[in-house]
Parts: C-alpha cells; sequence; structure tokens
C-alpha cells in the first residue's frame, strides 16, 4: 500500500464544521498560536525560519487535496514525495526532505509517513484499485506519477474528441489545471534526473533532461502571456 506524509490532527486543528463539507477548499484555517513546546524547539533549530516556511508550504498543499485526503501530501490520488512537492513550490527538493525529516520525526511529530486511505479508483486511470493496492501491471514506481502527463494535450483531432467527450469542449479551469499537473510533472522529471550525477546520466537522460527543461521554459512563456492551456507534445 502506498504510503504518504499526512499532518496528524489535521481535522481538530485546520478544519471546522463549514470546512468538512467542502469537497475542495480554496483556503484553510490557520491556528495563530505562537507559543508551544514545538515551536520551542523548532526555534533551537538554526534554519528555523526556513524550515517553518517550508512547513506553511506543506500546509498548503495539505489543504488542496480533495476532502477524503485533506491533511495528506498527495496529489492526483498518488503520495507527494521530496521531489514532487520541490517542483509544485520551487523550494530544493533536499531543502524539502529536511524538513519532511524534521516535522516527522521526534520531538516534533507534527507529519507522519503513513498508509495512504484507500482511493477506490485512481484518477487518470480505467483500472480499480482493491484494498489500497497498486495493479500488479502499474511499473515500479508508477504509483507516484500516475495522472502526471507532460503530453497531456493530444495531436490528434480524433484523439483529442474523444478525450474531450466526443467534442465537448473543455472549461478554463480543467484546462488550467492540465497545465498545472503539466508543469509539475516536468519539475519532478527534471529533479529525478538532476538528481543523477551528470557523468552517469546515459545519452537518452541527457536528451530527456533538455526536453522537460525545455518544456517547463515553454509553459512559464505562455504563464507569462496569461495562457494557462497546456503545451501541445508532438508525439
Amino acid at each position: 500500500m502506498p504510503k504518504a506524509y499526512h499532518f496528524k490532527d489535521w481535522d481538530e486543528l485546520y478544519e471546522n464544521n463549514k470546512s468538512r463539507e467542502v469537497e475542495t477548499l480554496s483556503y484553510f484555517m490557520q491556528p495563530n498560536k505562537m507559543v508551544g513546546e514545538g515551536l520551542g524547539f523548532l526555534r533551537q533549530e538554526n534554519d528555523w525560519l526556513e524550515l517553518y516556511g517550508i512547513l506553511g508550504f506543506l500546509k498548503i498543499l495539505a489543504s488542496q487535496s480533495r476532502r477524503k485526503f485533506r491533511g495528506w501530501l498527495v496529489k492526483s490520488d498518488t503520495p507527494l514525495d521530496a521531489a514532487r512537492i520541490s517542483a509544485l513550490t520551487y523550494v530544493s527538493r533536499e531543502k524539502v526532505q529536511r524538513a519532511l525529516d524534521f516535522f516527522s520525526s521526534e520531538p516534533m511529530d507534527w507529519l507522519e509517513l503513513a498508509d495512504m486511505p484507500t482511493t477506490g479508483r485512481r484518477q487518470g486511470s480505467d483500472t480499480t484499485l482493491t484494498d489500497g493496492k497498486v495493479p500488479t501491471k502499474c511499473p515500479p514506481g508508477a504509483e507516484v506519477f500516475a495522472g502526471l502527463r507532460t503530453d497531456k494535450v493530444l495531436t490528434d483531432p480524433e484523439e483529442r474528441e474523444r478525450e474531450n467527450g466526443f467534442g465537448g469542449r473543455k472549461s478554463e479551469a480543467e484546462l488550467k489545471k492540465e497545465q498545472q499537473m503539466q508543469f509539475a510533472a516536468a519539475g519532478a522529471r527534471i529533479a529525478e534526473l538532476q538528481a543523477i550525477p551528470e557523468e552517469d546520466r546515459t545519452d537518452e537522460q541527457e536528451d530527456d533532461l533538455k526536453k522537460m527543461r525545455a518544456l517547463r521554459k515553454k509553459i512559464q512563456k505562455k504563464q507569462a502571456a496569461g495562457d494557462f492551456t497546456p503545451v501541445e507534445v508532438a508525439r
């Protein structure tokens, strides 16, 4: 069963009777308590201010999950690891991992790495999960990047029509979400490839790294121009 980080006592600390009725949140409750043992331990760290800032990013990501996974570091029903969080927040993977390790260890213990709740049907897949297990046909590690496609916009008109529901138009919100997922997938792949020492990378990995960097740059240019549709990728 896949494991993911989640905030302990999220429901009690960051939710109220109204938010618990909402499937997805645009904002969340943040306690304004500025004293306590946990904050005291945090301030003893040389990089405490940086850790505190990353904690804010982690809470925002956890609040964006749909109701069933709220409080969990999960996106598209799959666990967010340091590489994917780095791609989403622009904080280095090393610093994200440092924060995950710190807040999930004693004496902090604010985060916990635990088995994810069962998901039923994985988003972006026609394969039903049984008891939360990843189907055997999924390759190792597929659960981490499932649902994140860099080629989300289809170039074949007939295939695009099927994707859109027999000619139906996608909403701006759907297109924007696809672009965000495309950007996150590219960033996660870049982080994965950069973690391989340059002298150990294959030619294929170097080409893939260049393509992912170019794709991310194209997305950033579109965003700067106010265009939040995904980038079409040639096949």
